[in-house]
């Protein structure tokens, strides 16, 4: 089974000093006016944007590790709220790689139903961990995470968005209402922009 912790991969190779390049949120939020994740398979989803390019990434140690530790998650069984070797892998990721980690998750996005699993999963626990470093990327990667074919990578991004409870989000959360072919994902999805509205009112954008 591929390795998922930091401690188990020993040194690290040498990186480019190249940093992805994941958005800085804006003033005035808008889903149009954000770079979307790429095209191709998504288009035949739900998308709130139809072309355009993840943050460009050096592929350095983080591309083999993100996508090892979401192929070994495929063979967990999740529970709602509780801790896996996913999860506790999935957080180190972002905590030691930084964007870099968010700039690879963003890329498997675009795999059609190989990850939808482990990535809904992702989702989740992404909007709850702490880690100011890499906020503005996460909060970017579960904004466009809302417009994945898969229902419930969409229904874990909004859970995401709402854990992580930054403002920037509503709009996003509003768009992906409008298009959301599912009754039942389109009222969580409502339930989690009510929450997110009544959690920074009074915050700025």
């Amino acid at each position: 089974m591929a390795k998922l912790f930091a401690e188990d991969w020993g040194p690290a190779e040498s990186q480019s000093d190249t940093s992805p390049t994941i958005p800085r949120l804006s003033q005035n939020a808008s889903p149009e006016a954000q770079p979307p994740i790429p095209s191709g398979s998504l288009e035949a989803g739900v998308g709130i944007a139809s072309s355009g390019t993840i943050p460009s990434y050096d592929p350095a140690p983080s591309q083999g590790h993100v996508r090892a530790l979401f192929d070994a998650g495929r063979l967990e069984r999740f529970e709602d709220g509780r801790e896996s070797r996913f999860s506790q892998g999935l957080c180190r990721l972002v905590r030691t790689l930084g964007q870099d980690a968010v700039a690879e998750i963003a890329k498997l996005l675009s795999v059609p139903g190989r990850y939808d699993e482990t990535l809904s999963e992702a989702m989740r626990w992404l909007g709850q961990l702490e880690d100011p470093r890499s906020q503005a990327g996460r909060l970017w990667l579960l904004e466009q995470a809302l417009q994945h074919p898969a229902p419930k990578v969409r229904d874990g991004a909004a859970l995401g968005l709402c854990s992580l409870g930054h403002p920037h989000a509503i709009p996003f959360l509003e768009r992906a209402i409008e298009v959301e072919p599912g009754a039942e994902l389109r009222g969580d999805l409502q339930q989690v922009l009510d929450e997110l509205k009544d959690l920074t009112a009074g915050c700025p954008m």
